[in-house]
């Protein structure tokens, strides 16, 4: 991954969790997407302003997102070793997503966190590691 671009499109919380993720995976892992009826809906928006500064001033919004996903997980060879969904069923994602913007910044919004839900995790189980077959 392009950590550069991670830099730009998330918080430093987020960047810093994210390349932990990354850096967690074997040498040669990668993760590909493909999504299926997405749907955002605008949960909460709200102004705040950071504990330390109370000058530094920050709008925050919760989307909710559904939709359905097909996640493979490919070695070096590029063979899967995991995933989760198919083409004939794919998996169901029910995330909730905080983007968070400075307002004195360059306006650029950015991903500070996804937040999991009970629900995700319990669907997960151990599907998120399954093996090639």
């Amino acid at each position: 991954a392009d950590e550069r671009k991670l830099r730009q499109i998330t918080t430093p919380s987020c960047l810093q969790a994210m390349r932990a993720s990354l850096r967690a995976r074997p040498r040669g892992q990668r993760h590909s997407y493909r999504p299926r009826q997405i749907e955002a809906y605008i949960k909460q928006v709200r102004i705040g302003h950071n504990a330390s500064n109370r000058e530094m001033k920050f709008a925050q919004v919760t989307a909710h997102i559904r939709g359905q996903l097909v996640w493979e997980i490919t070695n070096a060879k590029g063979e899967i070793v995991g995933g989760v969904g198919s083409e004939e069923d794919p998996f169901t994602v029910d995330d909730y997503w905080v983007f968070e913007r400075y307002l004195a910044d360059d306006g650029a919004w950015r991903l500070k966190e996804r937040l999991e839900t009970k629900a995700e995790a319990s669907a997960l189980g151990d599907r998120g590691a399954r093996a090639a077959a």
